[in-house]
């Protein structure tokens, strides 16, 4: 299957790749195209065609989960229980982080976190690849770009900032991923 993340080789780097999803900006999205990600295989194809260390960063906001959204509650025991050590095992690196119930709390985790990844490992990290479209990661990633890494976005079509879409070396959009990998939509009976 061929990947539209596919990475494209930097000269001198062959670094980590971090792979940052805001799930709330994700969540609406598949709001908006009426579409539902099969989270597990999602999270596969973001880390294929990948010949370096990959690390997963999944954020997520628990009080705005509907205890009666069993589904999302059941993928969350999977991820604890058993996705991280297969993803482990194929060389990907998973971390899941809640964030606090507050306006904002996801992106202020993810600039907090990459902005420290930065400071502390900015030689060993060839590429960020952000699943969110929201403009409050650009200062962050135009330092990470400054740095050499390289930049990608998945976002909504309608919802990508124009300031990410700038800064990005590539930007993809999500209603199109979808419909080129058929095994990335989630059935309703799923």
């Amino acid at each position: 299957m061929e990947n539209s993340l596919n990475k494209k080789k930097v000269e001198g780097k062959t670094g980590k790749t971090l792979i940052f999803i805001d799930n709330d900006n994700l969540f609406i999205e598949q709001i908006h195209i009426n579409k539902r990600v099969d989270l597990t295989n999602f999270f596969k194809f973001l880390a294929e065609c990948r010949d370096n260390k990959t690390f997963i960063y999944f954020y997520y906001t628990p009080g705005d989960i509907d205890k009666a959204n069993s589904s999302f509650m059941g993928f969350l025991r999977f991820i604890s229980r058993k996705l991280w050590r297969q993803l482990e095992r194929e060389g990907i690196y998973f971390k899941d982080f809640p964030s606090a119930k507050t306006k904002g709390g996801v992106d202020s985790m993810i600039i907090y976190d990459l902005a420290e990844i930065l400071h502390r490992e900015e030689n060993s990290i060839e590429e960020i690849v952000l699943v969110s479209g929201d403009g409050d990661f650009t200062e962050s990633l135009e330092d990470a770009k400054a740095k050499g890494i390289q930049i990608k976005i998945i976002g909504g079509k309608e919802s990508i900032s124009e300031s990410l879409k700038k800064i990005a070396d590539k930007v993809l959009c999500l209603e199109d991923i979808l419909e080129q990998h058929k095994e990335l939509v989630r059935n309703d009976e799923d």
